[in-house]
């Protein structure tokens, strides 16, 4: 008997937290950048559930985000490549090189605009999300895991959006795909998942209406006094 114990009655060193076994989608391996994208959206399009049950919950908002950039490009040179043939910019169309000058320049502004506003958007509507989702009880894990979530169900179902007559199609299949794997990552049921999911919109209408009666009350207010 020693000052350091028997042998072998040492403790045992903690284990390492657990990340629940979860490697990663293609995207986080080693690849192609195409096929990697390609074998993601794939995953995550075919069975958002079982799709989402490899991806990780922590690890940085990088490679998530660039996935999502990925597929929201795809949507926007979709949408470009439509109005240039004619959808939406006649200038372009026709043979008029100084209203098709004006409107490329249009078109470079539009998109400047539309990226901003893609990130902007994309945290605002993640963090709404998020704290609806922490105020249902069903937030178990960071935000990281709300906004992962997000990145590869938006970046998976976005290159389908500019599709003729499948635009909203493909965004009720994200939405459904957003719900699905938020139960999934955040270790929640796919009711307060769907609360949560549609929290901003019940918002915006909640604004929405508060907006309309305040220029209502204002109006016939303002009918009161001039009478």
């Amino acid at each position: 008997m020693t000052d350091f114990g028997t042998p072998g009655s040492f403790p045992t060193p903690p284990m390492p937290p657990s990340s629940g076994a979860r490697t990663g989608p293609p995207w986080e391996q080693p690849g192609s950048f195409f096929q990697r994208w390609l074998d993601t959206a794939k995953l995550i399009l075919s069975d958002p559930m079982n799709g989402f049950a490899d991806v990780r919950r922590t690890g940085g908002l990088g490679a998530p985000l660039t996935y999502y950039f990925a597929g929201s490009s795809i949507l926007l040179i979709g949408v470009l490549l439509l109005n240039l043939v004619g959808f939406g910019l006649p200038g372009l169309a026709s043979g008029d090189a100084t209203g098709g000058f004006m409107a490329a320049g249009g078109i470079v502004v539009i998109m400047l605009f539309v990226v901003a506003a893609i990130v902007v958007g994309f945290f605002f509507f993640t963090g709404i999300v998020h704290l609806a989702l922490s105020l249902l009880g069903g937030a178990n894990h960071g935000f990281e895991a709300t906004a992962r979530t997000f990145a590869y169900a938006n970046g998976s179902v976005a290159p389908l959006a500019f599709i003729p007559f499948c635009g909203a199609l493909a965004g009720l299949y994200g939405v459904f795909c957003a719900i699905m794997g938020l139960a999934k990552m955040q270790d929640t049921t796919p009711v307060k998942a769907a609360i949560a999911v549609f929290s901003p919109m019940i918002l915006c209408c909640v604004l929405w209406v508060i907006v309309v009666m305040v220029i209502g009350v204002g109006g016939a207010m303002t009918s009161g006094l001039s009478q």
